[in-house]
């Protein structure tokens, strides 16, 4: 995916965004509906921030990029906002930035802000930030073990940064700059995400924006070859490409390098101020089944499909989102999920890229659904792996756009295993 710009479709009251969006200017909430907006971070049972952090608590990979594990993220709210058909309202804007600071993996509600929802049905909801962010987060390569500090990036030789060994007390933030240094982006991320609902007087929405920390940023160290379209080892954001220039204009590689792929959001809709926020696990999956060995906690991450599955309290799944989309995985699955359904303990899921609709609006706009798996199976370890075969959706074959896949001729295994975040 290299382009975040168009806003993530959803099914029910729960989606995932990757960016966020507003609209309006002026201070202060507009008139309506007094209600609550919550933003924090996605709940997970598979970790213990409590520890200090430890080399071990990411994997190390194989090649010159990796999945980095970021504990601690710092963005610019500026709006939170949500667009009916009588268009754009702000449900909150700050009239000097709100810094949001997000890390780790647990069910945190980091601040809550009183908004205003002029009544009415929405077609989608979303935050707008500032292109600034400031990461905390430590990776290991092959070549060696990368973290931040407040004076930038450092390298610990490989035999220096053993699973047991606690990080440098140097260990810090990083003020990275743009999130997105592409001059597509500008100064701000923005984007709408498709989400219906309706808000009238006398009830008091809670709008909840929970992060999803897990693999959005990766590193690169200093041997990288950034501007190699060729490398084999590239992963996201390095291989997205970019509008102007190449990504060694603003990653100098001269230490290493971490960048994100998006900022991940589930957002959930409620009228009840206690009713339980959902737990996020996620997966890797591939086609190839090497690259998620059974009876191990490894997986291949270049070669692996990530996807991170929202469940409420009932077990229902409420939304999916995948990245590392290079299609190395070999499934054909793509990064959007709807069409839910669960049988006892087995789940049913489709799969395809964002659709813009046939209106012009959005307002017809979904995720398509050109694959789907059925009889997927929570997992309550990281080293038990299941088969899925990949069939096709409904939507496979129709040249809705140019995202819409052909439909396969024969179904693909694909091999599936919870990861921790």
């Amino acid at each position: 995916m290299k382009s975040i710009a168009k806003g993530f479709m959803g099914t029910g009251f729960l989606v995932l965004l990757a960016g966020c969006s507003g609209g309006g200017g002026g201070g202060g909430s507009s008139s309506g509906v007094a209600g609550k907006a919550r933003i924090g971070q996605i709940g997970s049972t598979s970790v213990n921030l409590m520890a200090a952090p430890k080399w071990g608590d990411v994997k190390a990979s194989t090649g010159k990029y990796s999945w980095a594990k970021m504990e601690g993220m710092k963005i610019q709210l500026l709006s939170i906002a949500g667009n009916s058909s009588t268009g754009s309202n702000n449900f909150k804007t700050f009239e000097t930035p709100k810094t949001l600071e997000l890390g780790g993996d647990t069910a945190v509600i980091k601040f809550e802000e009183d908004i205003a929802v002029p009544e009415g049905t929405y077609s989608d909801a979303g935050i707008r930030f500032k292109n600034d962010v400031q990461l905390k987060a430590f990776c290991r390569t092959a070549n060696g073990c990368y973290y931040t500090t407040a004076s930038g990036v450092k390298k610990v030789a490989t035999a220096s940064c053993g699973d047991a060994v606690d990080l440098s007390n140097d260990y810090g933030y990083y003020a990275v700059g743009k999130m997105l240094p592409d001059p597509h982006y500008g100064n701000e991320i923005m984007e709408y995400n498709k989400l219906t609902y309706s808000v009238a007087a006398g009830q008091t929405p809670y709008l909840n924006l929970l992060v999803d920390t897990s693999y959005t940023v990766t590193c690169a160290d200093e041997t990288a070859l950034l501007d190699d379209a060729t490398d084999a080892g590239k992963m996201p954001p390095f291989n997205w490409g970019m509008s102007t220039g190449n990504f060694s204009d603003y990653y100098k590689g001269q230490t290493g390098n971490f960048a994100f792929s998006y900022v991940p959001l589930f957002t959930y809709l409620s009228t009840t101020a206690d009713e339980a926020l959902p737990i996020g696990e996620t997966y890797a999956t591939s086609a190839q089944s090497a690259d998620v060995p059974d009876a191990s906690e490894t997986f291949d991450m270049v070669n692996s499909l990530i996807t991170t599955i929202a469940f409420d309290a009932n077990g229902e799944v409420i939304a999916a989102r995948s990245r590392n989309l290079t299609h190395k995985d070999g499934t054909t699955l793509n990064q959007g999920w709807s069409g839910f359904k669960k049988t006892g303990s087995a789940y049913e899921m489709m799969s395809g890229e964002h659709y813009a609709g046939s209106i012009g609006d959005y307002s017809d706009a979904r995720w398509l659904q050109d694959r789907k798996i059925t009889g997927f199976e929570r997992s309550a370890d990281f080293t038990s792996r299941q088969t899925i075969n990949v069939t096709n959706g409904p939507d496979c074959g129709k040249n809705l756009n140019g995202h819409n896949l052909s439909c396969l001729s024969s179904d693909i295994p694909s091999y599936w295993k919870r990861i921790k975040r």
